[in-house]
């Protein structure tokens, strides 16, 4: 198994489309400079070689339209455990 990092949504986006093979899953924050959370989902969704990506998103703001993303979610703080499951669970379903 090997991890791919990037500082950004938008630099996330370059580092997955390059990426061979595609990722087999995502874990990322809403909150980040220059292509924020949001915005990566949405063209993450958008690209038919990454859309099926599962996505694991970390965040401390828990409301309506995050509960509405497609993507497992994580409200911070994070624990170990909760964050080996969310890595797991995608990977064995």
């Amino acid at each position: 198994m090997r991890f791919l990092t990037a500082e950004n949504g938008r630099d996330g986006l370059a580092v997955a489309r390059k990426a061979t093979p595609a990722p087999g899953l995502i874990l990322q924050d809403l909150t980040m400079p220059i292509m924020n959370g949001w915005q990566f989902l949405e063209e993450l969704r958008k690209d038919a070689a990454l859309a099926s990506i599962p996505v694991v998103v970390m965040t401390a703001v828990i409301d309506a339209a995050v509960t509405s993303v497609n993507a497992s979610i994580l409200r911070k703080p994070i624990s170990y455990q909760q964050l080996l499951e969310a890595l797991v669970t995608p990977l064995t379903e």
